[in-house]
């Protein structure tokens, strides 16, 4: 079995190299069926969440991306998890929880900041999800309603023409673990959900049609009785994605019937499946957690996942976090990263009629 890794391994280093060669002719990411391309070739996002916290002497700004006077010191953590990211084999970070409540949506610093991490990402060949829930959270903390298209126009006009010819974008994803709303009267129903994403999905669409829309993951896939009107949002024509956020009930559960019902359903619809977020506290111990990583990459692999994002790719450690609930996979939890390592390094290989690594 280690033979035969160590010369899958070689074959995905070559692979990656020719691939690399290709980044000087950068192109979007598109979607055909269940894959996503670059070009003529299938690309396979394999890669973990950026969220700003522990830089190996102190916490910076809660995940979210900072003022002029922090700039130095989020400039230093981006540039270290990128390398570390790209040694890891990571091909794609989400970033999220990037836009603080107490900052102006518009604040040039921050989008300074995202700009330098995609420009990062691309010499180190990885691609970044932009997570707009950074926005949705932001309408909450401002007591405006997050799930009224009304309240979303100027801040998609803003970002889409931003970003609309960034080609490191891989894709955008919107508002992921949207309240249920059979859980709470007071949650949006699934006529609203549904018009949310149809009109921000077409509205983003119109200012920027260069790039992949998600609608960020869903949680409770779990449950057919939670009200969200997920396969209708996913076969909306501007996004065309079914992403999950796959979490069980248990500190040691495996979301399987999530990726039953969401993965079956995406494979029949010819449609991508993407797992936007999974992970596990480290004080479950390295070893469990490295067979529950696994057990998810293999869910992925039998629904023929596009992608495969783990929550959360950084410095946090049981040793270092006061509140014990880090969930970072890093060189210090050696067994989970060489979990993640191997199975980002193979994502190519590991599926049948797979042509490259991609990016």
């Amino acid at each position: 079995m280690r033979r035969i890794g160590s010369t899958l391994a070689v074959m995905a280093m070559v692979q990656g190299l020719i691939v690399g060669q290709l980044a000087a002719k950068a192109q979007f990411i598109t979607k055909k069926g269940m894959h996503f391309f670059v070009g003529t070739r299938e690309i396979r996002l394999y890669g973990g969440t950026l969220y700003l916290t522990y830089d190996g002497k102190r916490y910076l700004t809660g995940g979210a991306f900072a003022s002029t006077s922090k700039a130095n010191e989020v400039d230093k953590y981006l540039s270290t998890w990128t390398a570390a990211a790209a040694k890891c084999h990571l091909n794609v970070l989400r970033v999220t929880d990037w836009l603080s409540a107490k900052s102006r949506w518009q604040n040039p610093e921050i989008y300074r900041q995202l700009d330098y991490l995609t420009k990062l990402d691309s010499q180190a060949h990885v691609y970044t999800e932009l997570d707009l829930s950074a926005y949705r959270n932001w309408l909450i903390a401002h007591h405006q309603d997050p799930y009224k298209p009304a309240n979303w126009s100027a801040f998609i006009r803003f970002v889409g023409s931003h970003f609309r010819n960034n080609q490191n974008i891989a894709m955008y994803g919107l508002a992921g673990e949207v309240p249920a709303p059979n859980y709470e009267k007071t949650n949006p129903s699934a006529d609203k959900l549904l018009a949310f994403f149809s009109a921000v999905s077409s509205e983003l669409h119109a200012v920027d049609p260069n790039h992949l829309i998600s609608s960020g993951g869903f949680i409770f896939m779990d449950d057919p009785h939670c009200g969200i009107p997920w396969r209708r949002i996913f076969s909306l024509p501007y996004i065309g994605i079914a992403a999950i956020h796959a979490y069980a009930g248990a500190s040691t559960g495996v979301a399987g019937s999530a990726y039953r019902r969401v993965g079956a359903w995406a494979n029949l619809q010819g449609i991508p499946f993407v797992v936007e977020e999974f992970g596990y506290h480290q004080n479950v111990g390295d070893g469990v957690r490295a067979g529950l990583y696994e057990a998810n990459y293999k869910y992925g692999k039998l629904y023929h996942a596009a992608g495969m994002i783990f929550w959360n790719w950084g410095g946090e450690t049981t040793e270092n976090d006061g509140s014990k609930t880090a969930m970072d996979v890093n060189p210090q939890t050696l067994l989970t990263y060489l979990t993640v390592s191997q199975n980002c390094e193979l994502r190519g290989l590991i599926y049948p009629g797979m042509n490259l690594l991609g990016k």
